[in-house]
């Protein structure tokens, strides 16, 4: 749950922490959490934003947000989603929409009030020419793919070309 740790402590108690100086980039790698956390308006509940909104809306990273995702990743492809419906919250989306209770991890950061770029993850010498105030979602699904265990793909995340990516936001903050 390490992208909701880092989210938690940029947002601050209950979304209303203060940080002395912006960070300067985030890296959100195969997310565990919901893909309206970043939003102002959540869609299937109008006019509530996404619990970590603020680090979206006080601009709290001065450069780049990366997520990655993989459709392999079944932690947050599969049981993210059935742990909502225990909790009676499941809705399936049609094919080609998104879920009300969808991981970033497999989806992306998603909805309004956030400036959204979907990229595939590139080689390692590729130059992602990232931008502050931008989340990149890169698709994965090409490197993040291996995984035997019931969280499938989750935690295939030590390559090369994953690392080039989280480098290059690092860089790109300057």
């Amino acid at each position: 749950f390490g992208c909701i740790v880092l989210s938690a402590a940029l947002a601050g108690p209950n979304g209303r922490g203060h940080l002395a100086r912006p960070v300067g980039s985030l890296a959100l790698v195969q997310g565990a959490l919901s893909i309206w956390s970043y939003c102002d308006d959540i869609p299937a509940t109008p006019g509530q934003p996404g619990y970590f909104n603020k680090v979206i809306s006080d601009r709290r990273v001065k450069g780049p947000i990366l997520a990655t995702r993989s459709v392999f990743d079944t932690a947050t492809g599969k049981w993210y989603p059935l742990g909502a419906g225990v909790a009676g919250q499941v809705a399936f989306a049609a094919p080609g929409e998104l879920p009300k209770y969808g991981a970033l991890g497999t989806h992306g950061v998603r909805g309004p009030g956030i400036a959204i770029e979907d990229r595939p993850l590139l080689p390692k010498t590729a130059d992602y020419d990232y931008r502050g105030g931008t989340v990149y979602n890169l698709e994965c699904s090409e490197t993040i793919r291996e995984g035997a265990d019931r969280g499938g793909a989750h935690s295939d995340i030590y390559h090369p070309e994953v690392a080039h990516a989280v480098w290059q936001a690092a860089l790109a903050a300057g």
